[in-house]
């Protein structure tokens, strides 16, 4: 997972890698990319496979002022990541697909 920081709802600055990891399989998308968390969690319940979700965004839990997110993840805002319990990305897309 690419470090950027980011701010959470409390104004208090962290890095991408506290929002993953735990010991579970975590998407990370922007404020395009919202079927991807009804993706996540279908794949999740289908394959009982616990993964956690976060959208950074505008008026979100996590925010990215600076863009930073998107460019070191090499995703948009309709994109997603999906990183594994190591912290590293298993898989990335730039933006929507037409089936998420």
């Amino acid at each position: 997972m690419p470090h950027v920081w980011v701010v959470n709802k409390t104004d208090r600055r962290q890095s991408t890698l506290e929002l993953c990891g735990h010991g579970q399989f975590t998407l990370v998308n922007g404020i395009g990319g919202e079927a991807w968390v009804d993706a996540a969690g279908g794949a999740s319940k289908a394959l009982g496979l616990p993964m956690r979700t976060q959208v950074i965004g505008l008026s979100r839990a996590v925010e990215d002022h600076t863009g930073d997110r998107a460019q070191a993840g090499e995703v948009g805002d309709a994109g997603c990541l999906i990183v594994r319990p190591d912290h590293h990305v298993d898989w990335h897309t730039f933006g929507m697909t037409s089936d998420a």
